[in-house]
């Protein structure tokens, strides 16, 4: 069984946990400001990290669609671990967390 966080921290290949928590957005306590737009969606709640690093990042986008999953993937992959030959992501298998969603999002070059 592959077990990524019972190893040595390596900088090449970072393992990065990746979870979300689906929203419902039911609206105001007060009035908003006109620029605010209609609560009344879904959303979700992004958390990675990185035990072995000691980092952690949330994120609440305002909508919860596959392409937007896949854009809170990029950040691990390209911002926080540019110089990575190969980015370990662990997650469950929620419907917005697939490869289509990855494939639909960016011209990529990754393996399972």
């Amino acid at each position: 069984m592959f077990q990524p966080f019972a190893r040595a921290r390596d900088e090449t290949r970072p393992a990065v946990c990746m979870d979300e928590r689906p929203c419902q957005s039911l609206g105001h306590t007060r009035e908003p400001s006109p620029e605010k737009s209609a609560m009344n969606t879904g959303r979700g709640v992004y958390m990675f990290a990185e035990p072995l690093a000691g980092w952690r990042r949330v994120e609440a986008p305002p909508r919860r669609a596959k392409r937007d999953c896949a854009r809170q993937i990029e950040w691990p992959l390209d911002a926080r671990n540019p110089e990575a030959s190969k980015v370990i992501v662990v997650m469950d298998n929620l419907n917005t967390h697939t490869f289509s969603s990855l494939y639909e999002s960016f011209p990529l070059n990754f393996s399972i």
